[in-house]
């Protein structure tokens, strides 16, 4: 397992989240969820809540969701 630094959020980055968070905390949820993982669009909506092992403290991105014409897939 590699080490990574990760930095504080600036300012634009916390009014972000709260302005989300006093429309939708899920919204707001899915932005910091998408900032800390890296995770794209699809594989944040398709994440189930097997995916997360608690002891562990781990988060399984293991399938994405799209849409193409209408169509989920």
């Amino acid at each position: 397992m590699t080490r990574t630094t990760v930095s504080a959020p600036d300012v634009a980055d916390v009014q972000l989240i709260a302005a989300a968070d006093e429309s939708s905390p899920i919204l707001a949820l899915a932005i910091i969820l998408g900032a800390v993982t890296g995770a794209r669009r699809g594989e944040l909506c398709a994440l189930r809540w097997a995916d997360v092992n608690w002891p562990r403290r781990v988060l399984t991105i293991a399938r994405s969701l799209t849409e193409i014409d209408g169509r989920r897939q």
